[in-house]
């Protein structure tokens, strides 16, 4: 039969509300579909039917007509920058060259100001020549996740022509799942030719770093029991999963495994932009249950992730159930042991 406008209205709730595109199902699937990004595909098309769910759509016209997410852009990056070199940090704003474009994000300039100081921090001890730049630092991707492809273009658009434009040879991402493949993949489709640059996970360029030798931390001692939660865009969909291992492992803390990990980890129930979507607060709590049973099976005391949004979506959760782990950044746990 032909399709209506009524079923694509039924399937909103479907491809939006109920997936996060965590990829764990093309995982556990014995023929290998890949689900997630069918399910993407379905986004664009519904977003070209109009039909984004209000909230995602918000956001995702304001990054394509004002450039900033939730209010967030160069003033207020500019001014989050004077607030760490006030404290004595370093912070490099719009150098005309540099090897390392750093990306930051809304979240980590209006809520998780620790971590953009971390970050400075870590920059600055490894010696490296380094910028952030005001007019392209924003991670998040909101035409991605809405399925809106000109927003999306947009949004990485302007992070690669500042990068070439700055001679980095390097852009690394933020703490931020879906920033991570919007950059890294999507970002070389949308400028219809290789990157020429490398893409990196924050978590992944701090695992390289602590490798090579370059990047020394402080033991923090095996009485911090934590448990690593695997961001599903970053682990599962772009394999960094080792990485953030050996920074914890160098941090000397006791890390306690949940049961599913690494690839076959599980979603925290908000990715995607689904933490926004007010209607799916059912199945996001449903998410979170399933991943607090996990957490104290481990006993850890301390959940850690290297994902702004993730983080938000356990903080939530932890905050309607009374739940006492804490929830902590990779990213800040260097910034504050750096040998």
């Amino acid at each position: 039969p032909d399709i209506t406008e009524q079923d694509l209205q039924d399937w909103q709730e479907l491809v939006y509300d109920s997936c996060t595109e965590c990829g764990r199902c093309g995982i556990a699937c014995p023929m290998g579909i890949d689900i997630a990004s069918m399910v993407n595909v379905m986004r664009q098309g519904l977003a070209e039917a109009g039909l984004i769910p209000a909230e995602l759509r918000a956001v995702m016209q304001e990054q394509g007509s004002r450039g900033t997410v939730f209010g967030v852009g160069p003033d207020q990056l500019s001014a989050a920058v004077e607030e760490l070199r006030a404290q004595g940090i370093e912070v490099p704003l719009d150098k005309d060259q540099a090897d390392v474009l750093v990306l930051s994000s809304t979240l980590d300039i209006q809520l998780y100001k620790d971590v953009l100081a971390a970050t400075a921090k870590v920059m600055n001890h490894l010696g490296l020549n380094w910028t952030i730049h005001t007019c392209a630092f924003e991670g998040a991707n909101f035409g991605l996740l809405s399925g809106y492809e000109k927003v999306q273009r947009f949004a990485s658009e302007r992070i690669t022509r500042e990068a070439i434009k700055c001679g980095a040879k390097t852009v690394i991402v933020p703490e931020c799942g879906h920033a991570y493949p919007a950059m890294r993949w999507e970002g070389a489709n949308e400028h219809g030719s290789p990157l020429p640059f490398e893409v990196l996970a924050v978590s992944e360029f701090l695992g390289r770093e602590v490798a090579s030798g370059r990047l020394k931390l402080n033991d923090m001692g095996k009485d911090n029991v934590v448990t690593y939660h695997d961001p599903c865009k970053i682990g599962r969909h772009g394999g960094v999963i080792d990485e953030p291992r050996t920074v914890l492992n160098a941090l000397g803390v006791d890390l306690r495994e949940m049961e599913s990990h690494g690839k076959m980890n599980y979603c925290c129930g908000g990715g995607a932009g689904v933490f926004l979507i007010n209607r799916a607060a059912p199945l996001r709590r449903a998410a979170f249950d399933l991943k607090r049973e996990q957490v104290e099976a481990t006993g850890a005391d301390s959940l850690v992730t290297s994902c702004g949004s993730c983080r938000i979506n356990f903080m939530a959760g932890a905050d309607a159930t009374n739940w006492d782990r804490k929830i902590e950044s990779l990213m800040e746990m260097v910034g504050n042991n750096l040998a």
